[in-house]
């Protein structure tokens, strides 16, 4: 079964077109290199290092301005990306 590609994705130096279980690897990824920065006695201090972090809900949610271009429709099969479930479905914050 195809996996539908949701997005495109920036990084610092290139693109990346991202599934749904790319963009939750991709929030998992942030918020572990930022743990690992404030772990490092040498770097904890350099906030500029730190990496924006962006949760799934606010990546769903239109009205935010993230570092993912969302689609409507998969690139690949045509199929319609249903964002309200995506935004329904994420975990809430603690």
């Amino acid at each position: 079964m195809h996996e539908c590609i949701i997005g495109l994705l920036y990084h610092s130096d290139y693109t990346e077109l991202v599934t749904l279980a790319g963009l939750e690897q991709h929030v998992e990824d942030q918020k572990e290199f930022n743990r690992s920065l404030r772990t490092d006695p040498l770097l904890r201090d350099y906030k500029r290092l730190y990496a924006k972090e962006y949760t799934l809900k606010q990546y769903a949610d239109g009205r935010h301005g993230t570092d993912l271009t969302r689609f409507n429709f998969c690139p690949e099969c045509g199929a319609k990306i249903d964002w309200k479930a995506i935004r329904q479905q994420a975990p809430r914050p603690p």
